[in-house]
């Protein structure tokens, strides 16, 4: 068995969202989980097959998963109850080179090509369903709106994540050798491309993989030398 990838909490922190695998001769299956943090099981919502290249997302207030899929998406209950509270307009997803911004009211799909050619990777909606913020594989990071007007260049950056207002993105900029990262830094910026700021600035830490505290006042890191946590207040 492979560790998960792809993880979501439920809205009620309850529960994690994942794409797990296994190995059989040499090739890879995968399912959809759902894993009980307090309990420690697990519910597998579809059987291990090959071919699955997307990820599962939330939707319906967490009472239902969808999954992309190369043919027909799909749907599976969750088993949880619905949060009325955390009921979300779009889900966004790549699926053939193209940002897919699914409306859940309506099941319509809009295909966004912003850049043409491009692989998106890291894909976030903006906690006010208004605005996505996506990296190009091997360029740069760039925001755009749901309807697929006003595309950003926001230079370069990885692993983009929303302010819990929707108003800024954290994210890192990294150096490597082609081997392992040598240097990382946590930035903040502006939806619209201003105020770019370097949060840390530091030669003695690697820090990646950042995300806001749900009030916004804080960013939540990595050390990328030691494994550990840490938490850096931005007011």
């Amino acid at each position: 068995m492979a560790a998960g990838f792809g993880y979501l909490w439920s809205s009620d922190s309850k529960f994690i969202l994942t794409r797990v695998a296994k190995y059989e001769n040499d090739r890879r299956y995968n399912a959809v989980k759902i894993f009980d943090v307090e309990t420690k099981s697990s519910n597998q919502l579809n059987e291990y097959q090959t071919m699955m290249p997307y990820l599962p997302q939330w939707s319906d207030g967490c009472s239902k998963v969808y999954l992309p899929a190369k043919g027909v998406n799909e749907i599976y209950n969750s088993g949880l109850e619905k949060n009325s509270t955390q009921l979300n307009k779009y889900l966004v997803f790549e699926k053939g080179n193209k940002l897919n911004v699914l409306d859940l009211s309506t099941n319509y799909i809009n295909t966004i090509e912003p850049i043409k050619d491009a692989e998106y990777i890291n894909i976030s909606l903006s906690p006010d369903q208004s605005k996505i913020v996506f990296e190009v594989m091997g360029g740069n990071m760039y925001k755009i709106n749901v309807d697929g007007s006003g595309l950003t260049d926001l230079g370069k950056g990885n692993r983009p994540k929303w302010s819990p207002d929707s108003k800024n993105i954290t994210y890192m900029i990294t150096e490597d050798n082609g081997y392992e990262i040598t240097s990382s830094d946590i930035y903040l910026i502006n939806s619209d491309g201003s105020e770019k700021i370097n949060l840390t600035n530091s030669d003695t830490i690697i820090e990646i993989t950042p995300s806001f505290s749900p009030d916004g006042k804080s960013i939540l890191f990595e050390n990328y030398l030691e494994g550990s946590i840490y938490l850096m207040n931005i007011e």
